[in-house]
Formats: C-alpha cells, structure tokens, sequence
C-alpha cells in the first residue's frame, strides 16, 4: 500500500467521523424543526378552515332565512292592497260585499308566500348541515371547549310545522266566502259578517315573527361567534335571548322605536279590519287607518279620549292586549328615560361642587358690593340700601341651596352608611361562623388525642 491509498483511506475514515454525521445531523435537525413546523402551521390552518366552513354555512342559512321573512313580508304587503283595492264602499255588517274581482294581489301573494316556503325549508337544510359540520368537527375544533357536548336536532320540529302552516294562511285566489258571526249591539243580537279572506290576512300578520328572527341573526349577539359562546354557556342562542341583549344595551331605542311603533301599526290595523264592516252602526270613520292608530295610541298610552272605540268582540280583545302591552312599553320607555338623566357617582360630585362654588362666588360678590357701596356713600345712602337688600336675599338663597345640598349629601351618605353596616354586620356574621367551625373541629380532634 503507497503513501496515497493511506492518505484516502484516512480521509474517507475522517470524513465519516467528522463531516458526515455533522452534516446528517445538521439536516435531520433542520428537517425535523420544519416538519413541526409545517404540522402545526396545517394543523393551525385545518382549524382555520374548519371555523371558516363553519362560517360560511352559518351564513347560507342564516341568507336563507332572511329571504324567507322578506318574501313573506312581502305577502303581506300584496294581501294589504288587495284588502283596501277590493273592499266595497257598499259594505255594512250584514253584507259581505267585496269591490272588485281582480285576482292580481293574490296571484302576487300566492308566488311570494311559495317562496318564502321554499327558502323556508332551504334554510332547515342549510341548518341540518351546519349542525352536522358542527358535530363532525368538534374533535378537532378546540378554540372554544363546550361544557357538553353538541345534541343532534332533527330538521322538522312541531315550530317549523306550525310555521309552514302559518305561511299556508293567506288570501288565495277566487276565496269569496263570508263567515257569519253574532253581534251583540244595544241589546240585540245581530250578525256581522267577516270574509274569510279577511280572516286569513288577520293570521297573516304573524309573519312579522319571521322578520324578527332573521334580523336577530344579524345582531352580534346571534351571529356564528356569538352561537358558540351560547353553547359554551349552556344558553340558547335565539330571538329571545338576542333582543334581551339589545334591550340591555339599547333600552330607550329597543322599546320605542323596535316594539313600541310596530305594535301600534300591526294593533292598529287588526283593529280596523275588525271595526270597519261595523261603520253603519258606530258610526265612527274607520275608513281612515289614522283614526285606527290613533285609537290604538290612546288605548295604549291608557289616555282614552273616547272618541274612537271598538265595539266588535276582537276589536276590544285586541285593544285589551294593546293595553297590556303599552303599560309594558311606556313604563320602560319611563324607566329607561330616568336611567339616561340620572347622574353617576362623579357627575353628581361635579354637579354639587358646581352649585356649591356659583351659590358662594354670588353671595362674595353681593358682599363686596355693599362692602364698597357702605364706604364710598356711607350706610345710609340709597343705593348702600339696595346692596344691602340685594345681599339679605342671596343669604337667604345661599341658605336655602346650602339645605337642600345638606339634604342631597344626607341622602347619599346614609346609603352608604347602610351599606358600610351591612358589610360591617356579614363580617361579625362570618367571624362568629369561622370560630363556631373552629370549635367544632376541636370538638372532632378531642377524641383522637384521647
């Protein structure tokens, strides 16, 4: 062997001593690191991409269930101009007389109510598989941990079938039927009659619950962050809970503008449909619909002008549940009001050091008046008389303030002297408790030192 196959051989053994698991070492390190990463980074996206597909299918129903208010909405704007298109001026309480024959507004009721259905079950789908993707992903969707697991909800329940019966209620084509009714009016029993037409665009304004529900998915507190955090809490996220939100929020807004308006145009209506036919004995022009809201106003404002009253049997059940409800409404809308004027802790401190500091700067300033006036034209002159006069009347306006913020002060420190006795009285509570455990726990350890 020469001196150069000795020089390789060497080399290559260095070089698999040294270099080589230097270098493999090196690599699988630097592999290994990016392999992690690269799991956590498509871990981290897999995730993403789950709350993103959870998203999108929270969307597509809740699109789904907004078309479906706004097609019934819809239904009941056409069934509104067929009822003021075809009613006749020739009507009374016995004649069931209708204006027209034009069949167009019910044609349009018709097509808007078959597609408020059919988005309305298009929703129950999107629904079902939103849920479904919910469950499927919840092994690996960890962001928000449940406190229970999800429960399976079937598609059709006993609230969606009373809905589809609901949105079957309406004013269909050639219905012309009237439905006798009796009347009791001055001590004889009439009879009033009711198309069944009529009846069925009463029902109709149930649909309004639709569009409550589909503007409540778009609050924030019913969209799909907030729905997770209702699971997480064992609450459920519906209607209810997100106008209890928006009226914790918004009380003032929520309940004059959100349920006090509505109320009197959906009451005021259902009362005229009822009072009209009945013009020729009231005798009250029902014709109008502003004298129909109008009525609704006072009766829930529990003003009562008696001008305008029902006398048909649902005209006053609707304006006794008008009353029930606006004594609800304005006493909110009052409760409301005192919270926006009352003042807070620091506001009421600014608001006492503000009349405090006028009430004096006043009264130094009626001072120095006399004050100056006495030395330069003497105690005597007339105007000295007047500063005078003028300073009598701001002490005694300076008393009178100066009581009554005694008494405002009086009002706050007492309650929280009654407070601060109260935390005084639980703290004697507990200590008399804590040493009451404490010999009981002697009392248990005696016998074992025994």
């Amino acid at each position: 062997m020469n001196f150069f196959d000795i020089f390789s051989t060497s080399f290559a053994t260095a070089k698999e001593l040294f270099f080589i698991p230097k270098v493999s070492n090196f690599y699988i390190n630097y592999f290994s690191s990016n392999m992690t990463d690269l799991a956590e980074n498509a871990i981290s996206r897999r995730k993403i991409n789950k709350i993103t597909r959870s998203e999108q299918l929270f969307d597509n129903w809740s699109l789904c269930e907004f078309l479906s208010a706004v097609f019934a909405i819809a239904g009941i704007v056409s069934a509104t101009l067929d009822y003021e298109f075809n009613y006749s001026l020739d009507r009374n309480h016995w004649n069931c007389a209708e204006g027209t024959d034009d069949e167009l507004f019910r044609y349009i009721t018709t097509t808007t109510t078959a597609m408020s259905l059919f988005f309305l079950i298009l929703r129950d789908q999107k629904k079902a598989l939103w849920d479904k993707y919910l469950h499927e992903a919840e092994a690996s969707l960890n962001v928000i941990k449940r406190r229970k697991p999800l429960k399976k909800k079937s598609t059709f329940n006993i609230v969606r079938i009373l809905e589809i019966i609901m949105l079957l209620v309406f004013p269909y084509p050639f219905m012309h039927a009237g439905i006798p009714m009796p009347f009791r009016w001055q001590y004889e029993t009439l009879t009033v009659c009711y198309t069944l037409s009529e009846i069925f665009y009463v029902i109709m304004f149930g649909r309004f619950i639709f569009l409550l529900r589909a503007l409540a998915n778009f609050a924030p507190y019913e969209d799909h962050l907030a729905r997770r955090y209702c699971e997480r809490n064992n609450v459920k996220a519906n209607v209810r809970f997100s106008f209890k939100c928006i009226l914790k929020q918004h009380p003032l807004y929520m309940v004059a503008y959100v349920i006090g308006i509505p109320t009197i145009f959906i009451l005021g209506s259902l009362v005229r449909i009822f009072e009209r036919p009945l013009i020729d004995l009231s005798g009250q022009d029902y014709q109008n619909p502003l004298n129909a809201l109008w009525l609704m106003f006072t009766t829930m404002a529990t003003i009562g002008y008696g001008d305008f009253y029902p006398i048909s049997f649902f005209g006053r059940m609707i304006c006794v549940l008008g009353f029930l409800l606006g004594a609800l409404i304005f006493s909110t809308i009052i409760v409301a009001v005192d919270g926006q004027i009352t003042l807070n802790n620091n506001q009421s401190k600014a608001f006492l050091s503000i009349l405090k500091t006028t009430a004096a700067a006043k009264t130094i300033q009626k001072g120095m008046n006399y004050y100056v006036s006495k030395r330069k034209r003497g105690p005597d002159h007339p105007h000295t008389i007047i500063a005078y006069l003028h300073l009598r009347q701001q002490l005694l306006a300076f008393k009178r303030k100066k009581e009554k913020l005694t008494e405002l002060n009086t009002y706050r420190e007492q309650a929280i002297l009654d407070i601060n006795t109260s935390v005084k009285n639980l703290e004697q509570r507990m200590n008399r408790m804590y040493k009451q455990m404490e010999n009981l726990a002697q009392m248990i350890d005696l016998p074992k030192e025994a």
